[in-house]
């Protein structure tokens, strides 16, 4: 039983270190993976956008230098105007469309963050709440060792009583033939009280015995 206690203890106390190791270790990578994630699309984001910008200008001129070959009547320079207007204009189209989907992978990672950092403190009152219950074991299982001690104590006692009991009444046993023996009758009379009460105290030890065993 004192064995099983100090494993129950030893395993306790293990589970929790390694339970809380790894938490930690899990809730430090995610974060950092996060972090970087962010970083990564703020870096895109950056680069979508000043691509935008550039477009943006690029249209402008597209447009200026397109209404000026009109106006000078050359056809096949409007025509290339128009030519890279349109693929400016494309370049827009898929800039904005990077740009929100960048918005949005950076949303999802800040989200996470917020997250992460919610599940880091949910994993905080966790291990409080653990070593609180170890704490509290620990506590229960030194109640346990102390009731322990106590109960072998008792049943070393019941034990020697019992053979005492068993010795009084061989005892008994042999006055109460001898009494009879000699015909004294007073005597005979006052050992067969005393071997009713030795036995009577026997089965009371064995029972004794039997519980302190059971506890």
């Amino acid at each position: 039983m004192t064995q099983w206690i100090r494993t129950m203890a030893l395993g306790a106390a293990l589970s929790l270190g390694l339970g809380a190791a790894a938490m930690a270790q899990d809730g430090s990578k995610d974060r950092t993976e996060d972090r970087k994630d962010i970083r990564q699309d703020e870096k895109e984001l950056r680069g979508d956008r000043k691509d935008a910008h550039e477009d943006r200008r690029d249209i402008r001129e597209d447009k200026a230098e397109l209404k000026e070959d009109r106006q000078d009547g050359d056809k096949a320079a409007a025509k290339k105007d128009a030519a890279e207007l349109k693929s400016d204009r494309k370049d827009l189209r898929d800039d904005r469309k990077d740009i929100r989907h960048d918005e949005k992978d950076l949303h999802g990672d800040r989200k996470d963050i917020r997250e992460d950092r919610k599940d880091r403190r949910e994993d905080k009152e966790d291990i409080r709440e653990d070593r609180s219950d170890l704490h509290q074991d620990r506590k229960d299982i030194r109640g346990d060792k102390k009731d322990i001690r106590q109960d072998e104590k008792d049943l070393r006692g019941d034990r020697k009583d019992a053979r005492e009991d068993r010795r009084d009444i061989r005892e008994d046993k042999a006055e109460l033939k001898e009494d009879r023996k000699d015909g004294d009758k007073a005597a005979a009379k006052k050992d067969a009280a005393e071997l009713k009460s030795d036995r009577k105290d026997l089965r009371d030890d064995r029972k004794d015995i039997r519980h302190d065993e059971k506890d």
